[in-house]
């Protein structure tokens, strides 16, 4: 929500719009973004990133991922 709020309001305000709050697609969305979505190896490659810098990665790749669609 932070991320949306400072980076780009005006999705957020969407999707607030729409009584859709992160809270309803966070979890799974970031599982199925990373698991289903992305090239197998890719994954892995996340995962690790991941493992090595916590979780600015994840919610760097997601703010890119929302941004492009």
């Amino acid at each position: 929500d932070n991320v949306l709020r400072k980076f780009l309001p005006k999705v957020r305000k969407h999707l607030e719009k729409n009584d859709i709050y992160p809270s309803l697609y966070t979890i799974k969305w970031f599982l199925q973004c990373f698991l289903d979505r992305t090239p197998f190896n890719l994954t892995l490659r996340l995962w690790d990133i991941h493992m090595l810098d916590g979780d600015q990665t994840l919610v760097a790749m997601a703010y890119c991922i929302i941004k492009m669609h």
